[in-house]
């Protein structure tokens, strides 16, 4: 989780003090902070560390004042290959509609999970084995039920799609392509479509290709 609170002293472009706070020192290292209103509203920039009271973080284009209330952010920062997917279908009563699935990309193999009830993010949610990155070229799908689907897009490897099973977290082999992946694409290229008769199918086109591969899920 992060935080939040009214800038009270040692005002510049690159530091702020709240004499409020006992922090943990560097505790909000690497963590975004926002200027969320009064001088320099809507700013944001990266802590580079924090004392109990001051954080010092990269230049912005405004000092900050006594108007100036922050939050710092708890999730961490999100990068290349990038998606976010609500998990409103899962089949256990108290989570059904509740999470929010984000991967973190930026050759991380990270997924976090937003608690909307709790207004909470679950970082670094886990699950086994984490043995793929998600970078740019990786694609993303969920089933509506318990399932969310992946594949890497590592240019000339063969296309695996994992399914991680979202009642135990557990990666298990979706399908292989008989194709090598091509260069890295910026976008999505993966999806679930349902037909007239109720037979769920899954949607996977290749980087850099006309080809898409459709496979029946059951």
């Amino acid at each position: 989780m992060g935080t939040y609170g009214t800038a009270t002293g040692t005002f510049a472009t690159t530091t702020l003090a709240d004499s409020t706070k006992n922090w943990v020192a560097n505790k909000w290292a690497g963590k975004r902070v926002v200027f969320t209103s009064g001088t320099g509203q809507r700013q944001e920039a990266t802590i580079v560390s924090n004392t109990a009271t001051v954080l010092t973080f990269s230049a912005v284009g405004t000092a900050p004042d006594a108007t100036t209330t922050y939050t710092i952010l708890g999730v961490p920062i999100r990068s290349t290959g990038i998606e976010i997917k609500w998990l409103y279908g899962v089949t256990k009563p108290y989570d059904k509609g509740r999470y929010i699935l984000s991967i973190r990309g930026g050759g991380s193999n990270i997924i976090d999970l937003y608690d909307m009830i709790n207004d909470y993010w679950d970082s670094t949610t886990f699950y086994s084995p984490q043995s793929e990155v998600f970078n740019t070229g990786s694609s993303y799908a969920y089933d509506g039920a318990d399932t969310f689907y992946y594949s890497i897009g590592v240019a000339s490897d063969f296309i695996y799609v994992g399914a991680i099973d979202l009642k135990t977290m557990r990666v298990d082999g979706g399908f292989q392509t008989t194709v090598l992946q091509g260069t890295a694409h910026i976008g999505n290229l993966m999806e679930v479509v349902t037909s007239d008769d109720g037979g769920k199918f899954l949607f996977l086109g290749v980087n850099t290709s006309r080809l898409m591969y459709k496979t029946l899920i059951y």
